[in-house]
């Protein structure tokens, strides 16, 4: 029977012990609402499912833009000619609207329903161990926790959330800002005997 781990989406995209260097792409959207996701793993043959790690798109508050402005039209073009996409300007503009754990995140409330919401099993393959890592999961229990290589509860949350927005429009001074960790430390798990912890380094991808 293949193994499981309990993990948290991680609407904000910030790595609970990278907070900086993670939130220079973190997960808000331009309305300043979480959007940060993992998609399913996908095995060798198969075809993607658009399926993301407890989180879903909302078809009701997600809005498409049919119309594109000059501005959009010239940015379009020019991402088309650095990925080579041809169907950059032909896919209209949306604001999308997750739903992370039930959770909506145009919720006012996001933050303090999310931390209420359960975490989400997955199984334990090499793919989502390194989203673990990497601070795209959360871990949801100690299994998952000594695999990530450090420990993020619901109560984290608040301070991850906050950390995205500080970060949304940084300052010049970037350096001066205040840790939003400094009273709020992740707690890393404890070694076994004669075990070694890895921590992972790698911010939002």
């Amino acid at each position: 029977m293949q193994k499981t781990l309990k993990v948290y989406p991680n609407p904000w995209g910030v790595h609970p012990l990278n907070v900086r260097q993670s939130c220079a792409a973190h997960g808000l959207d331009r309305l300043g609402r979480p959007g940060h996701v993992v998609m399913t793993e996908v095995q060798p043959g198969e075809k993607p499912l658009h399926q993301f790690v407890g989180a879903k798109l909302c078809p009701k508050r997600t809005v498409v833009h049919d119309n594109l402005s000059a501005d959009e039209r010239r940015l379009r073009k020019a991402a088309e000619k650095l990925t080579g996409d041809s169907l950059t300007l032909n896919q209209p503009p949306q604001d999308n609207c997750w739903v992370f754990l039930g959770v909506a995140s145009s919720d006012p409330d996001f933050t303090a329903k999310f931390t209420k919401a359960d975490p989400v099993e997955v199984p334990a393959t090499q793919y989502y161990m390194q989203c673990l890592k990497d601070g795209d999961l959360l871990p949801g229990d100690g299994a998952a926790a000594d695999v990530a290589g450090y420990r993020c509860r619901p109560a984290n949350f608040a301070a991850l959330a906050e950390a995205a927005k500080r970060f949304a429009t940084p300052p010049s001074n970037v350096v001066d800002l205040i840790d939003p960790f400094e009273d709020v430390k992740p707690e890393l798990p404890k070694k076994a005997s004669g075990s070694t912890t890895t921590t992972g380094s790698k911010g939002n991808g």
